[in-house]
This record gives structure tokens, C-alpha cells and sequence, in this order.
């Protein structure tokens, strides 16, 4: 199935557990989320200014973590896409994460 939605290159796509959903993000500074069912995009997260380059699945699907080339990390609440809680690590961007769960 195609997604189609990202004005940019997609760096990366995360499965959620059901494996109804995914993640996906890029260029374009947006995380979505896809039906993959049917295709379509019913929530997109915006608050990176720069590309989003890594994406982790955390509390059993409830939320999203993002790093972005800008320097931030945000937790997202899946549910209505609303922004939880930002850090801005003083190592410069972040090109990638490990979340020990």
C-alpha cells in the first residue's frame, strides 16, 4: 500500500505493537500516523524545525518519541497528537535514539 503524505524523503517508519499502524518521518518535519488498512492519515505531529530523523513507540502505543536535526526530542500524545514534553540535549542534532523501556 502506498502512503501518501510526506512532501519529502521518509528517514523512518516504526510499526506499532498491533501492527495496524505505523509511524512514519522525514525532510518535511512531520511524524504521521497511518492506517494500514486503509491507507489514510488521521493524525500528523508538527513542532520540529528541521528533518525528524528517528521515532521510538512508548507506553504500549500512548506515545511517540521524535529526534529531529534541530536538537529536540518531543513525546507525543498519540491520541490527539498534542506535544508532552520537549528536551533540548546540548549535543546538537539528533540523528538517532535508544529508549530502554
Amino acid at each position: 500500500r502506498d502512503l501518501k503524505g510526506h512532501i519529502m524523503d521518509v528517514y523512518k517508519c516504526r510499526f506499532f505493537p498491533s501492527g495496524l499502524v505505523v509511524l512514519s518521518a522525514g525532510m518535511d518535519m512531520s511524524v504521521r500516523v497511518w492506517s494500514v488498512e486503509t491507507g489514510q492519515c488521521p493524525r500528523t505531529f508538527k513542532g520540529h524545525t528541521m528533518a525528524v530523523t528517528d521515532l521510538a513507540i512508548i507506553g504500549v502505543g500512548r506515545e511517540v518519541l521524535s529526534c529531529s536535526n534541530d536538537g529536540t526530542i518531543i513525546k507525543w500524545l498519540c491520541a490527539d497528537g498534542s506535544e508532552q514534553e520537549r528536551w533540548r540535549p546540548e549535543a546538537g542534532p539528533c540523528n538517532a535514539m535508544s529508549v530502554d523501556r
